[in-house]
């Protein structure tokens, strides 16, 4: 993987997660909601998203949520690249590092969703 001179790797037509035993992108698409899950099996983390992580920067082990790390980190600019489709933005530190505190690290631990709405007004008021 090449990573940038802004030291980030995007691939807008990625398929495969970062780990394939732990990160699924199977869940359908919503045109106005980002779903991510947890489940157990068999003991082993299973993360399943409906969008696919076109860019990593910080974390070596994909996209995650529930705490601030680079887990989240990665899923916030990626979040937020699907919702908007400006890679400039997404990968804007004091952009994505403000999303993932607020919608992000905050999220519930089995899963949760994101309305696209409400990304739309946070970044209205956080530009």
């Amino acid at each position: 993987m090449k990573y940038n001179k802004e030291g980030y790797y995007f691939n807008p037509r990625r398929k495969k997660p970062v780990d394939p035993l732990c990160e699924r992108y199977d869940l359908p698409w919503e045109k106005t909601t980002i779903v991510f899950k947890r489940e157990l099996v068999e003991g082993k983390e299973i993360r399943h998203f409906n969008f696919v992580q076109a860019v990593i920067k910080h974390s070596p082990t994909g996209m995650t949520w529930g705490y601030m790390g680079s887990g989240p980190a990665d899923m916030a600019i990626n979040i937020l690249y699907r919702a908007t489709g400006d890679i400039a933005l997404a990968t804007d530190p004091r952009i994505y590092q403000d999303f993932k505190n607020v919608f992000v690290a905050a999220a519930k631990p089995e899963g949760d969703s994101i309305m696209l709405d409400s990304i739309g007004h946070w970044l209205a008021l956080h530009k």
